[in-house]
């Protein structure tokens, strides 16, 4: 099973930071300002929310239009969504899963609740559903191929996308794993895609560069890339 980094999702609507917590298999909530060893707002923990197991439950995305939260669950290959209100033991509310959706290994989500539009990271590639999309359904977009530089997805298990809705991009970030003795790294890289780019699609732009791991800040137009080194910030107005 692939391995990813842990991250966390912010609700600046309600103020608060959503910590996914793979080890207890559980996602906590806390105040915005919280510090210290301070308790958690609320918990959705339990069997009823089918949160998996070990390393399953390490990346939240958040829709603060529609107050829920998205898990991507790789030893089942799903999606679960959950009221960002939720507490204790709950079931999902949808849930996205079958062999239609093509997801194998599921590695990141991310939503743009303007455009109602879902991206998830997977081996295959970046598959692309509606945001309300459940059960076994196909995704409407598939970006894969070896134009893209996706290698099928395998090369990257240290990976981030983004939906930014203002300018309809698709925002993906791929990390070096560690490969088989003899063979050479997988370069870790930033790439951009438009909203509606489906097949094998080379990216609009192209970072190489970092860990894969990315943010942005759209106020100066820019791109801000990690690597062990320190932190790499790029001006690129035309990803905006």
């Amino acid at each position: 099973m692939a391995r990813t980094t842990h991250e966390i999702a912010v609700d600046t609507v309600h103020d608060e930071i959503v910590v996914p917590n793979p080890f207890a298999q559980a996602i906590l909530f806390f105040r915005a300002d919280a510090e210290g060893e301070e308790k958690p707002l609320r918990v959705i923990q339990g069997p009823k929310t089918l949160l998996g197991g070990s390393m399953d439950t390490d990346n939240v995305a958040i829709d603060t239009v529609h107050n829920e939260i998205f898990i991507t669950q790789e030893g089942s290959d799903s999606i679960l969504v959950f009221s960002s209100r939720a507490n204790g033991d709950v079931a999902p509310i949808r849930i996205l899963r079958g062999p239609k959706t093509q997801m194998v290994f599921p590695r990141r989500v991310t939503v743009d609740p303007v455009n109602n539009l879902m991206a998830v990271v997977a081996s295959k590639g970046i598959l692309i559903f509606n945001r309300t999309d459940e059960g076994d359904v196909a995704p409407h977009c598939v970006i894969s191929g070896p134009k893209t530089g996706l290698g099928g997805g395998e090369g990257y298990t240290l990976s981030k996308a983004l939906l930014y809705p203002p300018a309809k991009k698709i925002i993906f970030g791929g990390g070096r794993r560690r490969m088989p003795k003899g063979q050479p790294r997988v370069p870790a890289y930033m790439a951009i895609w438009k909203y509606g780019d489906c097949g094998d699609v080379p990216p609009l732009y192209k970072l190489e560069d970092g860990t894969g791991m990315f943010d942005i800040n759209p106020a100066d137009k820019e791109i801000i890339m990690g690597d062990g080194r320190g932190v790499r910030i790029y001006y690129m107005p035309e990803a905006f």
